[in-house]
């Protein structure tokens, strides 16, 4: 559910110096029209200039964030910024006479009371929200810096600090949007160490600096005489150091420091002009780093302003609802065996095409390789192969090669170079193959299927054959009768052969 913007019901005045300029400040936080946004106005200069309080104002962030825009200009912005932004103001005019807002007691705990005391008014316009839809992640290696923010449907915060020093440590704070800010967050002060105290006096950075409002934090063994000049610089009786902290100071929480930087964390945040719908996580911040991310996240939406948004709520009425069903539909139907399917249609009509080109090549093609007799290496013949291992023929050794049915004389020389009975057609029989006619093989190796010498040293060829089933195997003891083979004739593709036999 969309919420409304909001602005304060009454004006609130805060009084006090600056802690950079040392000047008194006078600030009162006025309410402001819907769409207005948070605007600073110096009433001490000519005009009363009017300074938007965007990221897009920043023009200085050492020890402090600064706006400025025609030439005037406010400093230590971020504290006043926090408190507005996480008690939920939109809108206000923060009219002031001086170059910096009041510092107080060095934290936003103040503002916070007075703020929350006053109350707030609910205005007609719904707020804007920038919600974070993936991972955004920037890296600043010269800070040593990083911030990452996650996409969720709340605002958080987490903070990790670590200056290698041993009182301080690391430290780390969190806070979300159910949590008390004006208790657990703005009574947190600003801090500083106190090696950097003499640079910030030399640079007048610290004018209104007190040790009532700032945490200073003593790394090493100060002397007396160091110490009693310190007292002169701040105006105090005396000064000590106890627990690594100076004057005696009582932390207000444990992870103070820690809070603090997240406090401005808020307050820098709070420049982007929207409020954030995500997790951010913050690796020892500063204002540069706080700054710089609202510079970026403001450019993301103008990149995003012209995308298409796609948001998933869960609670919003389906577009398309499936009823549900006790009794789901059930499986498609195994086909039964030898049913017609598609794929298996065509599987079986190319092995039919296959089949019938090997009817129509009786002969073995040219090659390396010579397998007549042999059954089909994919194991489409219709006869059995035999793998037991065949014996190559010596001289004076005959060959056991046909079934009774296929035992002839062999064609004398100069016939056609094939045995009488070429074809024998039988059920359930391939016709015999063979690749072999004359002195060498079609293939172009020399004839071994068979060969034998006879007494004039001219060799006799025979034909293998296709092995028989098992049950005609007993059928091979009967020796095929050797004869002069006259050499292969060739003859055009769709030639004919006349055949012939003995006597004929």
């Amino acid at each position: 559910m969309a919420d409304n913007q909001k602005t304060l019901k009454a004006p609130v005045a805060f009084s006090g110096k600056g802690l950079h300029t040392g000047m008194e400040s006078n600030m009162t936080v006025h309410p402001a029209p819907a769409g207005s946004g948070i605007v600073f106005r110096r009433t001490d200069l000519e005009g009363r200039p009017e300074i938007p309080a965007l990221a897009d104002y920043v023009t200085d962030t050492s020890r402090g964030t600064t706006i400025e825009k025609g030439g005037a200009k406010v400093c230590t912005i971020e504290h006043i910024m926090s408190a507005l932004w996480t008690l939920g103001i939109d809108n206000a005019v923060v009219e002031i006479d001086a170059p910096e807002t009041p510092i107080m007691d060095g934290s936003a705990k103040d503002f916070a009371a007075a703020l929350s005391e006053t109350g707030l008014e609910e205005q007609e316009a719904e707020r804007q929200y920038y919600e974070v839809r993936e991972t955004i992640e920037f890296d600043y290696p010269e800070k040593n810096a990083s911030i990452v923010i996650y996409p969720d449907s709340k605002f958080s915060v987490s903070v990790h600090v670590d200056y290698h020093s041993r009182v301080v440590g690391n430290q780390y704070a969190t806070f979300s949007e159910e949590e008390d800010y004006a208790k657990e967050i703005a009574p947190c002060r600003t801090f500083a160490f106190l090696h950097e105290l003499e640079p910030l006096l030399a640079a007048n950075l610290i004018k209104g600096g007190d040790l009532d409002n700032a945490i200073v934090v003593a790394e090493k063994e100060v002397s007396d005489a160091e110490l009693e000049r310190l007292a002169r610089v701040f105006d105090k009786k005396d000064i000590r150091i106890t627990d690594g902290y100076v004057n005696n100071l009582q932390l207000r929480f444990i992870n103070e420091i820690a809070r603090h930087k997240l406090l401005d964390v808020l307050g820098d945040l709070a420049l982007l002009g929207m409020r954030i719908k995500g997790r951010v996580l913050a690796n020892r911040p500063g204002h540069f780093v706080n700054t710089e991310t609202a510079r970026a996240l403001k450019r993301n939406i103008k990149r995003d302003a012209n995308r298409p948004s796609f948001v998933y709520d869960p609670t919003a009425e389906p577009v398309y609802d499936q009823p549900y069903s006790a009794h789901p539909a059930p499986p498609p139907a195994v086909p039964a065996r030898g049913q017609d399917i598609p794929h298996r249609r065509n599987e079986r009509s190319r092995h039919q095409e296959r089949h019938h080109e090997r009817t129509l090549l009786r002969r073995a093609l040219p090659g390396r390789t010579c397998n007549a007799g042999r059954a089909h290496h994919r194991g489409h013949g219709t006869v059995r192969r035999d793998t037991r291992p065949q014996q190559r023929t010596r001289p004076g050794e005959l060959l056991h090669l046909f079934p009774p049915h296929r035992q002839c004389a062999v064609q004398e020389q100069g016939g056609t170079g094939r045995y009488a009975p070429v074809r024998a057609e039988t059920h359930g029989t391939h016709p015999a193959r063979h690749c072999c006619h004359g002195s060498e093989s079609v293939c172009g190796r020399q004839a071994h299927h068979g060969s034998v010498a006879d007494g004039t040293g001219s060799q006799k060829q025979g034909m293998t054959a296709r092995k028989a089933a098992p049950s005609r195997r007993a059928a091979f003891s009967t020796i095929c009768k050797p004869v002069r083979r006259a050499p292969a004739v060739r003859l055009p593709l769709g030639g004919k052969r006349k055949e012939t036999r003995p006597g004929k």
